[in-house]
Parts: C-alpha cells; structure tokens; sequence
C-alpha cells in the first residue's frame, strides 16, 4: 500500500504476476499506477491463479477500467477486485459489471466512485454475487 510505484513500477511488477500460480492476493492501492499500469496488472492477472486483487486509489479511468473488464472476461481467475476512489465514470463500471456478469465467484467493489458513476445508474444484476456501492459521491 502507499509505495507510488507508478504506472512503471505495475509494468515491472506485471511478469511476476503473470508467472506466479500461487499469489492469491494483490494490494496496490494508492500507487498512482492509473489507465497504464491498471492495463499490465489486468492482463497479469488474467493469466495467474485464483486472485484477489485491490487496486483503491490509483487514478484509473474508464480506459484502464475497460482494460480490467477484458481481464475479467477473458479469465476466471479474478475473485475479487476492489476499485473504489478511483476516477472511473458510468462507461467504466458499466464495462465492469458486464464483464462480471454470470461470475458467481466474483465480488466488485465500486466504493467512493464520483458522481461521474451513480448508484442508480449501475443498478445490481442477479447474474454477479456481489457488487458493492458505498459512498459513491455527488
């Protein structure tokens, strides 16, 4: 947590996510990886073991959102993925929830989103087990 790896660092951090089969927990919040990095650990992530993974403020936007979403949908390996303060609108969680869909392992967290991303707007589905707003701001 807090170590401002950098989008760098995520890329450099990227391989040996990939490689490992046995890392069951990732936690890089607040390391301002953003869109890029977001983009590296997602593909990672896609290609390892049975992952949690928490990425909570990072600055990723909808394009490192829409990165994740194909992580998820190409891989059944993601369990858990926590999101939550990062600058992800309604086009990024919507990606989000869809790739999710029919998951019923997997649990999104979308916590203190900006208003960009209300909670009415990203309404549950019955096809993902959990999907959680908390604090979403106006």
């Amino acid at each position: 947590d807090y170590n401002d790896i950098g989008a760098e660092g995520a890329k450099a951090l990227a391989p040996a996510v990939a490689a490992s089969g046995s890392l069951a927990h990732l936690e890089l919040r607040g390391n301002h990886i953003g869109d890029a990095g977001a983009k590296a650990i997602a593909a990672a992530g896609a290609s390892s073991g049975s992952l949690a993974l928490g990425l909570q403020e990072n600055s990723i936007g909808d394009e490192g959102a829409k990165a994740i979403a194909f992580g998820i949908s190409a891989s059944g390996s993601l369990t858990r993925l926590h999101l939550g303060i990062n600058d992800i609108g309604v086009a990024g969680a919507q990606l989000l929830k869809h790739a999710a869909r029919g998951r019923q392992d997997f649990r999104l967290v979308l916590a203190g989103l900006p208003g960009k991303a209300p909670r009415k707007q990203l309404s549950t589905s019955a096809d993902i087990r959990r999907l959680e707003y908390t604090a979403c701001l106006s």
